[in-house]
């Protein structure tokens, strides 16, 4: 791979990485969770992507661009990907909201660009814009923490 290339893909996943970990912190507080102080401890970078427990995949056409695994002391850990999708932005976000509640999670925020959701202490962020990539719809950026045990 082009080292260039492959630098800014690294440099892409943490970036998205980085700000879904703040957005479901963000949202976690604004959900009523107490907030605490969360320090990055460990990031790994994400070659596929992971399957969500309760969200099957995107009904139509989209390809998993990046990702990556973020550890923080006193947050866990959060997943998080970044896709692009055939749909426009309207279209992705009306199939995740319809599909979220479907499979049980209540959706806590919807906005034209964003929908948090939770469901048995387990919490998504998911932000949708337009994308530069040639021949998709939308840019989908997906992020999901898991209940500590």
């Amino acid at each position: 791979m082009n080292t260039r290339r492959d630098f800014c893909f690294r440099v892409s996943a943490i970036l998205t990485a980085l700000a879904a970990f703040a957005a479901v912190q963000s949202a976690s507080a604004q959900w009523g969770t107490p907030k605490k102080k969360v320090e990055v401890t460990k990031y790994t970078l994400l070659t596929n992507r992971i399957q969500i427990p309760d969200l099957p995949d995107y009904a139509g056409p989209s390809q998993f661009l990046n990702g990556a695994t973020l550890t923080g002391q006193g947050a866990g850990v959060t997943y998080s990907e970044k896709w692009v999708v055939k749909d426009n932005m309207v279209q992705s976000h009306n199939w995740y909201q319809v599909t979220l509640q479907n499979y049980g999670w209540k959706v806590t925020l919807s906005t034209p660009s964003s929908l948090y959701a939770n469901k048995a202490g387990n919490t998504i962020s998911i932000n949708f814009r337009g994308t530069y990539e040639r021949g998709w719809g939308s840019e989908v950026n997906l992020s999901y923490s898991p209940k500590e045990n």
